[in-house]
């Protein structure tokens, strides 16, 4: 029963999507430095460890995503490029993840040293896709992103599948994710350096005035 009620949400979103004017397109942007690749390359290999991550959008002609991996250096100049593309080339093959994407993507945020390290570096590679223009991202005129760092591992199958859907069909939103669970951002805390730190796992709408004044407003917290 399980697996015909699995076959029949397929066939429905890929009706769906195909009927779809626009699809909504979606980057998943995965950020990471030197000191973690491998832990990024860990956390990919279990995308399909529940079963296949798009057994939809993996039909279709025109792949409404792109793998985003956001660098907080120069990628094309660490000594990490060749051996993470290499690797990640891998695992997107042998996994049949490369059937998800339209394309897949390295790119730089260049940080400053004033800019970079934990836990503002994080935030500040957060922030320019919102607030600069980043060759790569820019251009490709995506609709919503979803942030996923490296300690965030799916909890089904399909998930990339129903990450399309909430952005194509469940009508629009700024950001849609977990709330937070932590004590940083309790009333009687001093939460100052932390109110910054706003890059949770989660979608974001790009392309939003609304955001963008947001994350202005917390930069100057």
């Amino acid at each position: 029963i399980e697996k015909d009620n699995n076959e029949r949400r397929r066939t429905n979103l890929i009706s769906k999507l195909t009927r779809s004017a626009p699809i909504m397109k979606l980057a998943i942007v995965v950020p990471f430095t030197s000191k973690d690749w491998d832990l990024v390359a860990n956390t990919l290999s279990n995308w399909t460890s529940l079963g296949h991550t798009c057994p939809s959008i993996s039909k279709l002609a025109y792949k409404p995503v792109d793998l985003v991996f956001w660098y907080n250096k120069d990628f094309n100049r660490s000594s990490i490029s060749r051996i993470f593309r290499k690797t990640v080339g891998e695992i997107l093959l042998r996994d049949g993840l490369r059937d998800c994407f339209d394309k897949v993507q390295f790119l730089s945020a260049n940080l400053s040293k004033i800019d970079d390290g934990y836990p503002n570096g994080a935030s500040n590679q957060f922030y320019q896709l919102f607030l600069d223009k980043v060759p790569g991202f820019t251009d490709r005129k995506y609709d919503y992103m979803a942030w996923l760092e490296h300690d965030v591992f799916p909890i089904r199958s399909g998930f990339i599948d129903k990450l399309v859907s909430e952005v194509t069909f469940e009508g629009e939103f700024i950001v849609k994710g977990s709330i937070h669970r932590g004590e940083r951002l309790a009333p009687d805390k001093d939460n100052s350096d932390w109110v910054a730190h706003i890059n949770g796992n989660a979608l974001y709408k790009l392309n939003s005035d609304v955001m963008v004044d947001l994350l202005r407003k917390v930069m100057r917290v």
